[in-house]
């Protein structure tokens, strides 16, 4: 009933519709840390489930000690920590007709919502349990679309696609992930391909050195998602950690110094 009521408005012609589409999913698909993370220790995968738990029950409004009440949340969670969503397969397909509508929609409002809705239904796309090629081509299929929308010409679909790409960190830096080159998509030439974090994080550079406040702010938490990913994934020596920390500092300190005064060039 949740799938084919999300899918009737996604499309209804009125606009008010289509916004609250987005709002319903990103109430009952919020963007979480997406247990079990490949690559990292049981004891680690634990606590992010019971951190993920705790989540779940504070967005329904029950008490984390019990089960969520069934059809509450998309995101209750049992006693074990268990967290149910719909299928893959149709989180999948959302997604891709949500970064469509993204290219798409001329109010500016309805492609921020969109974005707004986009993260947690592309992490339950579950892309761990998918064949590499299948998972590479839609990790760069997310990426390019959200790389095109920090470019967007209005600043709240910049500051949501900001976040949106520091929020799907899992899959950016995933042991797949890691491993995927993609083409530069501001690149001059053709054929010059990058690692897939180092893009994102060339992305991000993007939005720390926009002209408006709450984007370079998004750039900020951003970061914090990504550098919190890493330590998770990779561990605190990486020096990818490394990067994102520094930037993340470096997005504040600009968004502290340059709100009201003049812009200075950060270094990728």
């Amino acid at each position: 009933l949740f799938q084919a009521l999300v899918e009737a408005m996604l499309e209804h012609p009125g606009q008010s519709m289509r916004i609250r589409s987005r709002k319903l999913l990103e109430d009952l698909l919020p963007y979480k840390l997406s247990p079990p993370f490949v690559g990292i220790a049981p004891e680690a995968n634990e606590v992010v489930v019971a951190a993920a738990a705790v989540a779940a029950s504070v967005a329904s409004g029950t008490d984390a000690s019990v089960p969520a009440p069934p059809g509450l949340s998309m995101m209750a969670a049992g006693r074990e920590g268990r967290i149910t969503s719909p299928p893959a397969e149709w989180c999948i397909s959302t997604g891709k007709r949500l970064l469509e509508a993204v290219k798409t929609e001329d109010s500016h409002s309805l492609r921020a919502a969109t974005l707004g809705a986009l993260t947690g239904t592309l992490l339950f796309g579950h892309l761990e349990d998918m064949s590499t090629d299948q998972a590479d081509e839609l990790r760069k299929e997310y990426f390019l679309a959200l790389r095109a929308a920090i470019g967007d010409s209005h600043a709240s679909v910049r500051a949501a696609a900001t976040q949106a790409l520091g929020q799907l960190s899992p899959l950016w830096l995933s042991a797949a992930g890691i491993r995927q080159k993609v083409e530069d998509p501001q690149s001059p030439e053709p054929g010059v391909f990058k690692s897939l974090p180092l893009l994102v994080l060339e992305a991000m550079t993007a939005a720390w050195q926009d002209g408006v406040a709450d984007v370079r702010g998004a750039a900020g938490t951003a970061s914090a998602h990504m550098a919190t990913i890493a330590a998770l994934l990779l561990g605190k020596a990486s020096s990818l950690v490394a990067a994102a920390v520094a930037a993340a500092a470096a997005a504040e300190a600009q968004a502290k110094g340059l709100h009201d005064g003049p812009k200075e060039e950060l270094s990728p």
